[in-house]
């Protein structure tokens, strides 16, 4: 929509006078009569337009008419500027977000890395350390048995053996002296040949 105002070069408050005044001023300048061969096409548009917009604003309820869709216009363009920004605000902030996350994204790989990496050689040391352990222990212990004897070691493990069966005959026969429990022994001696004979040939 073509704003008169602008083509009489007025403001939009001007009053009657103003704008018969600046149409007398811009009819006169761009008058076909006025202008020469060159310009001519040029100026009758322009006066067409200049007496367009004398004919409206000059008629008071044309006026009104005109100003309410030309308020309506510019409120709509106005409208669809601050959208506009609006968008533009929003694509600011996402790419200021998406930098930030990228930014912390990739701070937060190095710190994982770098995690990481002690965690390995935390562990390779561990692994190390306890290949160390147990290595000295078992090379302590094999110096240790290498160090003893071998009819040492042997006559060691005869005493245990010994040591062991005796314990076992002193439960035995502490649980001889125990009238149920005498019983029960007495039924397993009688009824399983295996330990009967067993138990002969040691008494």
């Amino acid at each position: 929509m073509e704003n008169f105002y602008e083509i009489l070069e007025v403001d939009k408050k001007a009053s009657k006078e103003i704008i018969e005044k600046a149409y007398k001023v811009l009819a006169k300048k761009y008058h076909p009569d006025m202008n020469d061969e060159n310009n001519k096409e040029e100026a009758e548009e322009k006066f067409k337009q200049i007496s367009q917009a004398y004919e409206v604003l000059s008629n008071k309820e044309k006026r009104e008419e005109y100003d309410s869709i030309l308020n309506k216009e510019q409120d709509l363009k106005y409208q669809e500027l601050i959208d506009k920004i609006e968008i533009l605000e929003k694509r600011l902030s996402y790419y200021e977000n998406g930098e930030n996350l990228q930014k912390q994204e990739s701070n937060e790989s190095i710190n994982y890395n770098k995690g990481f990496a002690n965690n390995y050689n935390n562990l390779n040391n561990y692994s190390s350390n306890n290949q160390q352990y147990t290595s000295n222990y078992y090379n302590n212990y094999t110096y240790k048995n290498k160090k003893e004897p071998f009819f040492k070691r042997i006559f060691k493990n005869l005493i245990s053996i010994i040591f062991a069966i005796l314990i076992v005959i002193a439960i035995g026969a502490g649980l001889w002296f125990i009238p149920p429990t005498r019983q029960w022994l007495q039924s397993i001696y009688n009824q399983n040949p295996v330990i009967k004979t067993i138990v002969d040939i040691f008494i």
